[in-house]
């Protein structure tokens, strides 16, 4: 098949399906303006973020961890090992 004839059988099928091209276009419309959404947003968290570490200053890093124990116990022992126990 040449090109051409393959471009007039594309176009024929467009325009007896027209709902089904017609929603097949809008499908595109909406995943492509939501991938730029998408985009936008995690670009602008980004640069918020930059900024909020600019402010800290250029010589400061804060670390924390990822829970914090209130009620810590003094001490630690291990059960497998129970000769090794320290006390703080």
């Amino acid at each position: 098949m040449r090109t051409t004839e393959v471009g007039r059988i594309a176009l024929r099928t467009l325009l007896r399906n027209k709902l089904r091209s017609g929603l097949t276009m809008l499908g595109i419309s909406i995943g492509v303006g939501a991938l730029i959404c998408s985009v936008a947003v995690g670009e602008g968290a980004w640069s918020r973020i930059q900024e909020q570490i600019e402010n800290l200053g250029q010589n400061m890093i804060w670390i924390e961890a990822g829970s914090r124990n209130v009620k810590r116990k003094k001490s630690f022992s291990c059960r497998m090992c129970p000769r090794m126990s320290t006390r703080a």
